[in-house]
This record gives structure tokens, C-alpha cells and sequence, in this order.
């Protein structure tokens, strides 16, 4: 038997702009197969939206950092970074962001992907290959122009200690200010040097964080966020620190829980981070971001 196409277009597919209730809102399709991303972008043209391409989960997040979007379809099996991952980074370092939409899609719909979208307050989901009419009455029903809407039922539940965190973040990864204090006490080479030491020391911090997640021993836990909060405010990765700060208020009782869904976005910083210090340092695009 032929095997068929995941994003095997369908033969009736032709315009679907009268089911579609807003005009000119904008789609980020994170889709990470070619064949599937043409695929659900013909059908959210025909349906009269505004449709933009990522094709892995880096590629998205960068896009979501230089444009709003109405909603985000996004794979769940994205390269680089995963397509729920995308989601929850989202949520924490850009905070203008946090209220956008997403829809996941799965090529293997199981309990275990409910469960991941459930807990992370991912707004819906759909397995591949999709029903058109159904994408777009999805699409339609969570897009809106405006950029507030529900945050996700089960983001709402998580309490002020974790909304903070990205209420406190930053749009860039490092504090100029600090940096230019360090430059005036030591010069460039000094800058560069403490980059180099708080990437390397704080890869290895998130290393035993990863491990400590499967231990019994939450007080390790603790402290390992306080050295690299007290770490990452020295060198003014204020992201970063304010992550370990709000980490650092949740009780014993919830604290692994929550880790769980939030260290990709932690992990996501330093690499932020570490990406700043190497163009720093090389000089080519040096201090990319501001700071505001």
C-alpha cells in the first residue's frame, strides 16, 4: 500500500476565506517539514491570513522577538529547540509576547503529548495531517487583532512567583550598564574574561541543576539557582538572574514541578548570553542589543 503524505494535500482544498473571521492577522507556521509548511500556509492564505515561515525552533523564537504575531502554529518535533520548548521560552523572555496564541501539532497525537500541552498551557492542538476546515475554524477561533487574550488555562494557575519571572525579564540578554562599569575597571580583556568564566561556570551549574531535578535533595536545588543568580548579576545577565530569583521564592513542595517546565527557558538565556559575549568578543556585531 502507498504510504501517504503527512501534508498530503487534499483535493478539495480551494478558498477558505469566508470561515475566517479576521482579516490580515498574522500566522507564524513553525513547521520544520517543507512539504507541511507550504501546505498550511496555502490553506491560512486562502483563508485570508498574513502567514510567516519558521523552519526549526530557533529560527522561531527569533522571529517571535522581532515581530508580533497573532497566533503561532508550531510542530511539536521542531529541530533545535522543540516546538512546546518554543512555548515556554516565549512566555519568559519576551514578555509582549506572552498572550500569543499557539496551536501545537503532532505527528504521533499520544497521552503523553496531552499531558506535555496540558501542563505547559500550550491553547491547542491538532495531529498531522490536518483537516483544512478544521485549521481554520481552530485558527479562527484563538486569533484575534489585538495583542491581549488568554494567557492559557494552565499558565493561569501557576501564581505570582512564576508570572514574575517574566513580568522582571529583559529584552536583551545583558545589562550595559554593568558591562560598561567592568570595562572602566579592567578593559575589554577583562569583560571578555568574565564572559568566558560565567559561560563556562554557568553550562555547568545548569548541568547539575538538570541532574538535581532527579534527586530528593531540593536544597542543592536552591543553591545552585543563588550561585548563578549571584553569578549572573555580577556580570549583569539580568535575564537570567531574575529567572533564578523567581525560581528561588517557590516552595520546596512545587519547586521540581515547576523547574521541569521552565528550564528551557533558563537554559535558553545563558545561551542568549554566551551568543552575546562571543560577538563581543570577536567584535563582529559587538553589544547587538540595548538595553532599555
Amino acid at each position: 500500500m502507498k504510504s501517504k503524505s503527512l501534508f498530503e494535500t487534499p483535493k478539495d482544498v480551494t478558498d477558505y476565506s469566508s470561515a475566517a473571521s479576521f482579516r490580515h492577522l498574522s500566522i507564524l507556521i513553525a513547521e520544520h517539514d517543507k512539504t507541511g509548511n507550504e501546505f498550511l500556509s496555502d490553506i491560512l492564505k486562502r483563508a485570508g491570513y498574513e502567514v510567516a515561515n519558521a523552519f526549526d525552533g530557533e529560527a522561531a523564537l527569533n522571529d517571535l522577538e522581532r515581530r508580533h504575531y497573532n497566533l503561532v502554529l508550531v510542530n511539536e518535533d521542531l529541530p533545535i529547540i522543540d516546538g512546546i520548548d518554543v512555548f515556554k521560552i516565549c512566555q519568559f523572555i519576551y514578555v509582549s509576547r506572552r498572550q500569543i496564541p499557539f496551536i501545537a501539532l503532532t505527528n504521533n497525537l499520544s497521552k503523553e503529548f496531552e499531558h506535555r500541552c496540558e501542563q505547559a498551557g500550550i491553547h491547542a492542538y491538532l495531529q498531522v495531517p490536518v483537516n483544512p476546515e478544521m485549521l481554520v475554524e481552530l485558527v479562527g477561533r484563538f486569533a484575534k487583532p489585538t495583542e491581549k487574550g488568554p494567557f492559557g488555562t494552565a499558565a493561569s494557575k501557576r501564581g505570582n512567583a512564576i508570572c514574575s519571572i517574566a513580568d522582571q525579564s529583559r529584552s536583551g540578554p545583558i545589562n550595559l550598564e554593568t558591562l560598561d562599569a567592568l570595562e572602566a575597571l579592567g578593559g575589554k580583556e577583562l569583560v571578555d574574561l568574565l564572559g568566558d568564566e560565567f559561560c563556562g561556570e554557568g553550562s555547568n551549574i545548569l548541568s547539575g541543576i538538570s541532574t538535581g531535578l532527579n534527586s530528593d535533595d531540593l536544597s542543592a536545588l536552591k543553591t545552585q539557582l543563588s550561585a548563578l543568580r549571584a553569578m549572573a548579576s555580577n556580570i549583569g545577565a539580568e535575564g537570567i538572574e531574575n529567572i533564578c530569583f523567581s525560581l528561588g521564592q517557590i516552595p520546596a513542595s512545587v519547586l521540581r514541578e515547576q523547574m521541569n517546565l521552565y528550564f528551557p527557558a533558563l537554559r535558553f538565556e545563558l545561551q542568549r548570553v554566551a551568543t552575546f559575549f562571543a560577538r563581543n568578543k570577536s567584535g563582529e556585531g559587538a553589544r547587538p542589543w540595548v538595553h532599555h
